[in-house]
């Protein structure tokens, strides 16, 4: 009795295990998405190589309904690292096939009755576009409604049915459909090669939203919910009005912070050790590093334009080695500035993104000092008042004349200097660019600094000065 007890329970066992492996929807734990690389640079090329399609698909012919489902699983797993696999049974008594049911059971695509799937009636390009929004949908992504109906740019929009507008318009204002010619032709037929560029479309932009930060995944869009839920409840927060940073200092090395506007993710940023995107991770050798397809490079930096915003990612000349990202929606209005009510706080962030950079390479934070950042606010103030860039002042006086009136005891100093259109990330990179300012962040003698900034009401630009100094002890 205790050998039979002992098989059953073995039994059950092998049972879980298999569940736990594959999961109602398919996702399992770890699983990372298929990245293409710099290579491809065609459709078919990367929906092959994508696995949406296969060399029995012949690109001119129609798609059946089942043949498109078979498609989106195999999207489906090249954009999430999912099986596509489902262990329920099919609810339709015409089709049985297991990527129906997953994309069934997902939301991706309805019978057309209670039993009934028709698997081998042919899919408008209305339904498809309806189809493939569910598809991204159900890999996690965030919809982020565009602004204006893109619909009424097709010439035959007066055909397209009132439930697929919205799909339609959502899908052209990302660049997965264009339409030819001005018309959309929503009630024909899709091929396997429209079918497959709208999936290697949607592919690109599911790839380009995702950012990697201690293991767990984050997206422009994104709720507040969804990241108190990753990554509780931030160190601090900045309040502008509709938008707030939330600051996560708790492990410098893996230093970030997460910008909302109106409750829904606009910016990402982090220079710790443990973010990656595309995957490219932090640390990682630019020689190293291939930027994939649709990257615009510049030097160590590549940028990424999709629907939902735009990633930046890159390495500082003097170490090639990918040190931050920074992700921020289209609408600039939907991203935090630096603002006359919020600099005290601005002026933190800065220093904790300076300090983390530091604490990365093994260096000490610096040693505030209100001194020494009231010298570095005069001199903000000088410059924008007067608009221009320089060390020395419009009264002639440099930086080590400005320390000795505020009579400043030290043994070294030095100082840099910014004049950026508005985003504390803008003054990081920037004095991280220059060879001078970058000495002066990573210095490991000069530990006491002060920081200055000021808008300007001419320019309206942010005039930005760091002092560093080694006091007498």
């Amino acid at each position: 009795m205790k050998r039979v007890r002992t098989i059953i329970i073995s039994m059950i066992t092998a049972l879980c295990v298999s569940l736990s492996a594959f999961g109602v929807y398919g996702a399992e734990a770890g699983s990372n998405p298929f990245l293409l690389g710099s290579s491809v640079t065609d459709t078919i090329t990367a929906a092959k190589q994508l696995g949406i399609l296969d060399d029995n698909m012949v690109t001119s012919d129609v798609v059946t309904r089942k043949e498109l489902c078979r498609m989106i699983v195999r999207f489906y797993r090249a954009s999430t690292g999912g099986t596509g696999i489902t262990l329920s049974r099919s609810p339709f008594y015409d089709c049985d096939a297991n990527e129906v049911t997953f994309c069934y059971e997902n939301g991706i695509i309805e019978g057309i009755g209670d039993v009934t799937f028709a698997p081998d009636y042919f899919v408008s390009r209305q339904e498809a576009a309806d189809i493939v929004v569910n598809a991204i949908n159900a890999c996690g992504a965030n919809i982020i409604e565009p602004e204006k109906d893109f619909t009424l740019e097709y010439s035959d929009r007066g055909d397209i049915a009132e439930e697929y507008v919205k799909d339609i318009s959502y899908l052209t204002s990302i660049d997965v459909i264009n339409g030819y010619g001005g018309y959309f032709y929503p009630q024909s037929y899709i091929t396997f090669e429209q079918a497959a560029s709208m999936l290697v479309e949607s592919y690109y932009q599911l790839m380009l939203s995702k950012i990697s930060i201690n293991g767990k995944q984050i997206s422009l869009g994104d709720e507040e919910a969804e990241i108190t839920e990753k990554f509780g409840q931030p160190s601090y927060k900045l309040e502008d009005g509709n938008k707030v940073i939330w600051v996560y200092k708790q492990y410098m090395t893996n230093f970030f912070f997460i910008g909302f506007c109106e409750g829904k993710v606009s910016e990402i940023f982090s220079n710790g050790n443990s973010f990656v995107y595309r995957g490219i991770a932090s640390g990682s050798d630019v020689s190293d590093v291939d930027f994939g397809a649709r990257a615009e490079i510049s030097g160590n930096k590549a940028f990424y334009n999709d629907g939902y915003g735009i990633v930046q990612t890159g390495a500082f000349s003097l170490d090639n080695k990918i040190n931050y990202v920074y992700a921020s929606v289209h609408d600039s209005g939907a991203v935090h500035k630096i603002s006359n009510s919020t600099m005290e706080k601005d002026t933190e962030l800065l220093y904790d993104i300076i300090n983390s950079e530091r604490i990365k390479r093994g260096l000490p934070e610096f040693t505030k000092n209100t001194t020494v950042a009231a010298a570095a606010k005069q001199h903000s103030l000088n410059m924008g008042y007067w608009n221009y860039s320089d060390y020395t002042n419009r009264d002639g006086a440099s930086p080590f004349e400005r320390f000795d009136n505020r009579e400043l005891d030290y043994i070294m100093a030095s100082e840099n200097i910014a004049r950026v259109s508005g985003l504390v990330v803008e003054i990081y990179i920037e004095w991280m660019e220059n060879p001078g300012s970058r000495s002066n962040l990573l210095t490991d003698y000069m530990d006491t600094v002060g920081i200055g900034m000021n808008i300007s009401t001419s320019d309206k630009l942010i005039y930005a000065t760091m002092d560093f100094l080694k006091l007498r002890s």
